[in-house]
C-alpha cells in the first residue's frame, strides 16, 4: 500500500529554493505486479526558459518512459 507524509484528500507540496527562472515538470508511473512490491518509476524535465528547448514534455518524453517500463 502506498502512502504520501500528508494527510489523506491533501496534495504534498515540495518547496525549491533558489530562483524562479526554471520549471520541473514531473511524469511518473507506478507499476504492480502480484506479490511483489509497487514500483514508481519517474522522469523529470527541466526547462530553463531558453528560446530552443521545450517548456514540457513532449509525447517523446512520455512514450520513452512506457518504452523504459516495458523493457
Amino acid at each position: 500500500m502506498a502512502h504520501t507524509w500528508r494527510a489523506r484528500g491533501l496534495t504534498p507540496v515540495m518547496r525549491v529554493p533558489g530562483r524562479r527562472e526554471s520549471r520541473v515538470s514531473v511524469a511518473a508511473l507506478t507499476c504492480y505486479r502480484p506479490g511483489r512490491s509497487s514500483w514508481l518509476i519517474y522522469r523529470i524535465h527541466l526547462y530553463w526558459r531558453r528560446k530552443s528547448e521545450a517548456a514540457r514534455f513532449t509525447w517523446r518524453g512520455y512514450r520513452d518512459l512506457i518504452v523504459m517500463v516495458h523493457v
